[in-house]
């Protein structure tokens, strides 16, 4: 048997740090397209055609990859929402001469988003800039997130400093009586071991104009979407300007059979505010952006919940998991459509009854140990078996995939086994193959196959479920 290290020739390999120059190649190429006039012939270009697939990479990546860096750490992944805005002020001005009728004096509407900088303009009233200290963001909107921003984690929903107007019109002569302008933090969490959905809520009085200048009682109603049901009541309380409250704690319950997942729900808070001049008409729902979805048994043991919206990142270091991790990063570079690599070519979990059968498929009796090599040789494969791009699903057994020796650290060039008397030139990489296998010390590969089913409870991912990987120093 042989090995074989990169040489430089011609190949059908294109690394990751090649990625973002061929994006910006086709890029280039769509634009040149779409400028041209009607009826002109296609562009003449140069492109060279794909080299042969001879098993080797092209001169100087073997340099472009030793003088990469890993990531120190994987940064933590979120989506950003912009909440929904709304305004109940239009519809409430529509009864004005409806609510005279009924002897109501004033009554009070909402604005929230853009829409609130507009509704205090057209009051004419411009206020100065609130001098209140805001509660800090919860943990789950991060160290400095974006005011009036959702943040939303695979297991949160959170935003920060989400302001709005509150309007107090007199119904009779239509005359504004006072604003009042506040800021709303809301952190709904969800636990992969639990139907439970906390939320925990902070609104804070941070100023009014004459009649919204005092104190005002506010109400807390929660409710949710589809299966979901709330466990805590309507709250209420007062507040004068300048004062925040705390601790407004909510509880949701989701309770899917079985086996079963619910549909998806999403978690509201109805909010209304009453002066001693007005009464409120239409109240405000402040609701999460992103579907949450809870499941009994798929997931993990028993129930849990998480928002599937969100694709969690698998971190592999290598100062943990050495030549386990690393194998992981040569499969992301080398197999076609680099699998786990990016939220646009992720792998998704499969059918835990099908792992060790995917397994067994690829790790066939083809893999052949090399212990003067790695004198505690496994068959470490990726993609990984419990994951739907397993080369077994697609039929591919050990014969289809290339077989590699990774270094245990970054920057050191693994070795290609070329010739494992197959009948064949070997398991050696020609570029086409869509699996790899490694030569990886046994403590290893099982470390690494413990953090993926580790990681699957922890995210609460069921079959289907995409993520991505990272690997690390």
């Amino acid at each position: 048997m042989s090995f074989r290290r990169y040489r430089a020739s011609g190949s059908r390999w294109r690394p990751r740090a090649a990625a973002g120059a061929i994006a910006l190649a086709v890029a280039a190429a769509a634009v040149v397209t779409a400028m041209a006039p009607p009826g002109a012939p296609p562009a003449a270009t140069a492109a060279a055609a794909p080299p042969a697939a001879t098993g080797a990479v092209p001169a100087g990546l073997a340099a472009l990859e030793r003088s990469a860096k890993l990531p120190a750490k994987a940064p933590v992944r979120r989506l950003l929402r912009r909440p929904a805005a709304f305004s109940t002020c239009p519809a409430v001005r529509a009864h004005f001469k409806e609510y005279a009728a009924r002897h109501v004096k004033a009554v009070t509407c909402w604005t929230t988003g853009p829409g609130a900088a507009s509704e205090i303009a057209r009051a004419g009233t411009r206020l100065a800039a609130a001098a209140v200290t805001l509660p800090p963001p919860a943990p789950g909107c991060g160290a400095a997130p974006p005011a009036g921003v959702w943040v939303v984690g695979r297991l949160s929903e959170c935003i920060w400093n989400d302001q709005f107007v509150g309007t107090i019109t007199d119904v009779q002569t239509k005359a504004l009586l006072g604003l009042e302008f506040m800021s709303l933090n809301q952190d709904i969490t969800m636990s992969p071991n639990s139907n439970i959905v906390t939320e925990g809520d902070e609104l804070t009085f941070l100023q009014g104009t004459m009649d919204g200048n005092a104190p005002s009682t506010w109400s807390f109603a929660p409710s949710c979407t589809a299966n979901c049901g709330p466990l805590t009541g309507t709250q209420s309380f007062t507040l004068a300007p300048g004062q925040s409250k705390t601790g407004i704690s909510i509880s949701y319950r989701d309770n899917p059979a079985t086996g079963q997942q619910d549909p998806l729900f999403s978690t509201s808070v109805t909010l209304n505010f009453t002066t001693p001049t007005s009464v409120p008409i239409t109240p405000g729902r402040f609701s999460t952006p992103d579907g949450i979805r809870c499941d009994n048994g798929l997931g993990g043991s028993g129930t849990g919940c998480a928002i599937p919206a969100v694709t969690p990142d698998l971190v592999l270091s290598t100062a943990t998991y050495g030549a386990a991790a690393m194998n992981v990063h040569w499969g992301e570079d080398l197999i076609p459509g680099t699998p786990g690599l990016s939220e646009f070519t992720p792998l998704t979990r499969g059918n835990p009854n099908l792992r060790q059968g995917n397994s067994d498929a690829i790790c066939d009796n083809t893999f052949k140990r090399i212990t003067r090599v790695v004198p505690d040789d496994s068959c470490d494969e990726y993609p990984f078996a419990s994951s739907q791009q397993s080369g077994a699903t697609r039929g591919l057994t050990g014969k289809d995939c290339f077989d590699i020796v990774p270094s245990g650290s970054f920057g050191a060039v693994p070795l290609f086994v070329g010739d494992l008397n197959l009948g064949r030139n070997g398991n050696e990489y020609t570029g086409l193959e869509e699996c790899e296998r490694g030569h990886v010390p046994s403590a290893q590969n099982n470390a690494v196959g413990g953090a993926v089913g580790a990681f699957y409870n922890q995210q609460r991912m069921i079959a289907g479920d995409p993520y991505t990987v990272t690997v690390t120093e």
